[in-house]
């Protein structure tokens, strides 16, 4: 998406057969953070109000979930709060990580690490 609250560029992403056939896991990008939706679009599961939050009028939220042996662990770079972010993966993996053979870490490629970004 270019633009956070252009339902047609969401409609027009989610029209192929295969984003209703084939399992996908989003991340959240920088253009998508200045509306509700892609919360709303895209489900998050086990997705935090803590950790990578949204606020009343944006998307966010860092989330987990296990699927086939693998935990995935996935965080809103939007917020470069990094020891959020820190504190969620340790708390995931310390719960989770039992269940899975292999962890996965998912974030948009932003200047996450720059805090002077």
């Amino acid at each position: 998406m270019n633009s956070a609250n252009d339902q047609g560029q969401y409609e027009e992403d989610l029209a192929p057969e295969a984003t209703t056939t084939v399992p996908q896991a989003t991340t959240i990008g920088n253009h998508d953070v200045a509306s509700k939706s892609y919360g709303q679009h895209f489900n998050r599961p086990n997705v935090s109000s803590d950790h990578g939050e949204g606020g009343a009028i944006t998307s966010g939220g860092d989330y987990w979930f296990i699927d086939s042996g693998v935990l995935f662990i996935n965080i809103n770079s939007n917020s470069h709060d990094t020891d959020a972010h820190a504190e969620f993966i340790d708390e995931v993996v310390k719960a989770r990580g039992d269940e899975a053979r292999w962890k996965v870490l998912g974030f948009h490629p932003l200047d996450l690490f720059d805090r002077d970004a």
